[in-house]
């Protein structure tokens, strides 16, 4: 996940499908630009590995050129993405990691989800019982 430090490298074409190959998760580190311009790679890695790059696939198909953050931080988007695999918690917003109804879903579908809710809601009867 060294992208995340290297910001200037995150559409270096050789770079990231190193740091891919090494680890999927670096696919939520890779630049705008690498993507639109490598979508059938990012579509590759991201059948792989669902949860890292589930959001990454959203901003990379999107119009209007939403990004990453503007997915993590949409409630339907996220919900949807959730109930496909929890995990998906651990790469919402941090507001989205804190509602209830979003929570609630991933950790139906992941219980180990609800280590990425919010601390408040880690210790919600209703959502640790899910």
């Amino acid at each position: 996940r060294a992208l995340a430090f290297a910001p200037t490298l995150r559409d270096d074409d050789d770079v990231v499908r190193v740091a891919v190959s090494r680890d999927a998760l670096a696919l939520a580190y890779v630049g705008d630009m690498f993507k639109l311009n490598n979508l059938q790679f990012v579509r590759s890695v991201a059948e792989r590995y669902t949860p890292a790059s589930i959001f990454l696939l959203d901003a990379t198909n999107s119009d209007a050129g939403s990004s990453a953050h503007e997915i993590q931080d949409d409630y339907s988007t996220v919900l949807t993405r959730v109930k496909r695999s929890g995990l998906a918690l651990k790469f919402a917003s941090d507001s989205l990691r804190d509602n209830p109804v979003v929570v609630l879903e991933a950790v139906r579908h992941c219980g180990v989800a609800l280590e990425f809710a919010s601390n408040n809601l880690r210790h919600d009867p209703t959502i640790v019982l899910a």
